[in-house]
């Protein structure tokens, strides 16, 4: 009886586990990758149903430091420029209106 109880309780929590992973996935629609680090400049590109600001970053001093803000909506690709050699950076891009769980995602450790 005993081992028929823990197969039970051990199948239900990985249902849950499976569900409320699936349910998460699917509500995160905002997206950002890499397109390219190239010839100084990153370029990213943000998949969104609304808007949204894109921020470039640097590592500095043990800290990131924020060089650029752009803002857009919907699909796009967003380019900074001058864009260093030899720093780390970073693009976090947070979306209006979006989960809390959504709401920002980021790119990170990104160098030319």
């Amino acid at each position: 009886m005993k081992t028929v109880c823990k197969i039970f309780y051990v199948t239900i929590a990985f249902g849950l586990l499976l569900v409320s992973s699936q349910s998460v996935n699917a509500q995160c629609n905002n997206q950002i990758k890499l397109v390219s680090i190239e010839d100084g400049q990153i370029e990213v590109s943000v998949t969104a149903s609304g808007s949204y600001s894109c921020q470039l970053m640097k590592y500095e001093n043990g800290e990131y430091v924020r060089v650029d803000t752009q803002r857009a909506s919907g699909n796009k690709n967003v380019v900074f420029e001058n864009v260093q050699k030899g720093i780390v950076y970073k693009v976090v891009a947070n979306f209006s209106g979006a989960d809390p769980l959504c709401s920002t995602r980021q790119l990170g450790g990104l160098k030319l």
